[in-house]
């Protein structure tokens, strides 16, 4: 799985929905028809090893024929400013996981509403 890149948000939102794109390291789309049977995101604060989002790690298949998976933000995720680190796991149907080396990195700042 290739490397993702970075996402910006605001510290508490649960509106955004992040879309991802599933690729083998050669840049091939990987689908159902190659196994896959989930993907799941795992959410961590920079510094921590315990995920800020246990209990609802798992994406939705927005498009998984075409290898798009979807992760909608749920309260508590994002509950503080500063840099998270998702990780991006592949389950397979026959029980492998593949976990993508470079994590999605994912800026939230502070919300200045009244």
């Amino acid at each position: 799985m290739s490397g993702i890149g970075q996402i910006g948000l605001v510290k508490n939102d649960t509106g955004p929905c992040l879309t991802f794109i599933i690729k083998d390291c050669e840049g091939n789309i990987l689908t159902p028809s190659d196994g896959v049977s989930g993907v799941n995101l795992y959410l961590r604060k920079s510094c921590s090893d315990v995920p800020s989002n246990c209990g609802h790690v798992g994406t939705s298949g927005l498009d998984p024929d075409n290898g798009k998976w979807v992760y909608c933000l749920s309260a508590g995720d994002i509950s503080g400013s500063g840099t998270y680190f998702g990780d991006l796991e592949i389950v397979f149907d026959d029980g492998r996981i593949e976990t993508g080396y470079e994590p999605v990195r994912i800026f939230v700042r502070d919300s200045k509403k009244c």
